[in-house]
């Protein structure tokens, strides 16, 4: 004799929380890839639903930058870098590539050379 079993509810499909990472996923792969255009609208998106996440901002400048388009691109890392008193390496190397493709090379060297003091002194 057989059982009957009874259907499983099928589980949501959520829409919350759970999808950033696939989404911050893809967006990476995109970047990584070379489809810009859609790297940049993920990161945008994720930017704006956590707006608290410095990292989806300052890869959505890196996107920027690597489209080409780099007065977007500092306005973007300066917003991911503000109120941080130590930058690392790779974020001082973004910021002052995309300060030089910006014209600011001045203040490319400034950066560049206080990272090197930083790291200098103990």
């Amino acid at each position: 004799m057989k059982t009957v079993k009874e259907p499983r509810p099928r589980r949501k499909k959520s829409q919350g929380p759970d999808e950033i990472p696939v989404l911050a996923y893809l967006a990476s792969r995109y970047l990584r890839y070379g489809a810009l255009d859609k790297a940049r609208a993920l990161f945008s998106l994720l930017a704006s639903l956590k707006p608290r996440a410095r990292n989806y901002r300052a890869a959505l400048g890196y996107a920027c930058f690597k489209s080409g388009r780099a007065e977007e691109a500092l306005a973007h890392l300066e917003s991911a870098f503000r109120g941080r008193k130590d930058l690392n390496g790779w974020e001082t190397l973004l910021l002052g590539r995309t300060l030089r493709a910006n014209g600011m090379v001045e203040e490319s060297k400034e950066l560049v050379h206080w990272f090197l003091n930083k790291k200098d002194t103990p």
